[in-house]
């Protein structure tokens, strides 16, 4: 799958890590639920600032967030934002109907897309 380019506005799940917790984000002890992120500024396809919801809904800023795209690893210790599932899933669809090819995907391109109820098919 090709890299989902991130905008502002998206929403992303954000894992914290231990120190966030200390800085006074709350997580439930044990939970294995992300945080809700929203993207409010774009460094790369890779790196983001966020405003992320704690699971109390108290809003915390992130500066220059790694963003997992899809087969990266997680690094140890490092709070990071992946992309929903759902998301992930809709970007192998567009992959998957791009007129463009399979070269320059829509994700990448911003080309039309077979079934799109835009574009007429």
């Amino acid at each position: 799958m090709s890299t989902i380019r991130p905008t502002v506005g998206r929403i992303l799940w954000y894992w914290p890590t231990a120190y966030d917790i200390t800085q006074g984000m709350f997580a439930y002890p044990g939970s294995d639920q992300p945080m809700a992120a929203t993207v409010a500024f774009v460094h790369s396809d890779r790196m983001v600032n966020l405003a992320v919801a704690d699971h109390n809904g108290k809003q915390f800023e992130k500066r220059s967030v790694t963003l997992l795209q899809e087969g990266d690893q997680v690094r140890d210790r490092s709070g990071y934002a992946e992309w929903m599932p759902y998301q992930k899933g809709q970007a192998a669809t567009v992959e998957r109907t791009c007129t463009c090819g399979p070269k320059d995907g829509c994700t990448r391109c911003g080309g039309p897309v077979v079934g799109d109820g835009v574009s007429g098919d």
